[in-house]
């Protein structure tokens, strides 16, 4: 059910879908007004009865009752037509019943001063109504010749006057502050749904990026030094074969650890002891060793670098090694770590064929690319990538000093 609270809701009319309590008073308010039209008709059937005075205030009584009963459509864009049009018609009632005329006033006006205050919310306008159905009742009773009755209804309807709209007033807030809540407690339920398909989607992400730097980066490795291997031996150069062999086993038994670290929830390189610089340096080195290709690093001495940058920053720079052995076809390489006022800046360079990094993120087999963007995002960072073909390709990391630890899920 659609609904708007008052304090949000400028319109004058009520909302488009009532509330159930709304709709419960409505009801009740009809059985009400039937009761109001049978002892009309009882007092002027035991009195004088009068069959054309009858049909006609039957007719409109009947009109008065539609009117209330689609008051929430009538009311939509002019109010005050249904509120002066639901009073005139009291009038009439008077003009076709003016024996019972004591229960017309006492009956329909304090009703219709108590919807006035649920069509508007502004307590001027309630106050407005409520004195256009007072001037309508002092003229009834003066019409029919009861001018010292005044003296009594005029107190006594101001009275009822009073308590119908501060019932209506407190029964209002009680609707409205509970539908306002439940309106309140469905959006909640519906942010806590998409929370967790966010975290799901989060989660999908990290386990994707992890079998990649894990499974997938490990094999590719020793694929390449099988492939070494195999080099080798077709020269008969059996001592270099064993001894890429042996890192071969080593590279295994690295990915096997890696893995089933991912697989139990853990990070890379748990343990505080490895300093940043270190890592970054024994990863150029084995790839140097596993290659072939000489990396050339210059690293500058930064302060401590939480465990979360380190762990980020080694998955894209062994990303990065990983890319250009296999796709680059470079002879060279550089790798510099820097500090920049409040930013670390990394920067890996080689001198192999590029390629186009538009085409990033649009064709599959680019899933370590996506996720070295992804890693740069965690850490708030900035990555640029510059490439063209035969003018070799630069990666550059601009990242923040601080970073606060962030979630496991990112």
């Amino acid at each position: 059910m659609k609904y708007k609270h008052p304090s949000q809701n400028g319109s004058k009319s009520m909302p488009v879908e009532m509330p159930n309590a709304w709709i419960d008073a409505r009801n009740r308010t009809v059985v009400w007004l039937a009761l109001v039209y049978f002892s009309i008709v009882l007092i002027q059937w035991t009195t004088r009865f009068q069959w054309i005075p009858s049909l006609f205030f039957t007719g409109l009584y009947l009109f008065h009752g539609s009117l209330y009963w689609h008051s929430d459509s009538f009311t939509k864009k002019h109010p005050w037509v249904y509120l002066v049009l639901q009073g005139l018609l009291v009038l009439w009632f008077v003009w076709f019943m003016p024996i019972a005329w004591t229960i017309l006033i006492l009956g329909l006006f304090p009703v219709l001063m108590g919807q006035s205050a649920v069509i508007y919310h502004q307590n001027t306008k309630v106050a407005f109504a409520c004195i256009y159905y007072h001037i309508l009742a002092f003229f009834i009773i003066v019409k029919v010749n009861e001018l010292p009755a005044l003296v009594v209804f005029a107190p006594l309807l101001l009275l009822l006057n009073l308590i119908v709209t501060s019932y209506t007033r407190m029964f209002q807030r009680e609707v409205y502050g509970r539908v306002y809540t439940q309106n309140f407690l469905r959006d909640l339920e519906s942010a806590h749904q998409k929370v967790e398909e966010l975290t799901l989607a989060n989660e999908r992400q990290r386990i994707a990026r992890d079998l990649h730097d894990t499974l997938a980066q490990g094999l590719a490795g020793v694929l390449m030094q099988i492939e070494a291997i195999d080099a080798h031996l077709s020269k008969s150069n059996v001592e270099r074969a064993q001894q890429i062999l042996r890192q071969c086993r080593e590279t295994a038994r690295k990915t096997l650890a890696e893995a089933r670290s991912a697989i139990d929830g853990l990070r890379l390189r748990s343990s505080n002891a490895i300093e940043f610089s270190d890592s970054v340096r024994e990863e150029a080195d084995g790839f140097s060793s596993a290659t072939g290709i000489p990396v050339e690093l210059h690293v500058e001495l930064l302060p401590h670098i939480s465990k979360l940058m380190t762990e980020h920053v080694l998955q894209i720079v062994k990303e990065c090694l990983m890319n250009i052995a296999r796709h680059a076809e470079a002879s060279r390489i550089g790798i510099s770590i820097s500090r920049a006022e409040d930013r670390i800046v990394i920067e890996i360079r080689d001198n192999g064929k590029g390629f186009d990094p538009a085409a990033i993120g649009r064709q599959l087999g680019h899933y370590g690319l996506i996720g070295m963007k992804e890693r740069v995002r965690i850490l708030g960072g900035v990555l640029d990538i510059s490439s063209a073909s035969q003018q070799g390709t630069i990666v550059r990391l601009e990242l923040p000093e601080k970073r606060e630890e962030v979630k496991r899920e990112l």
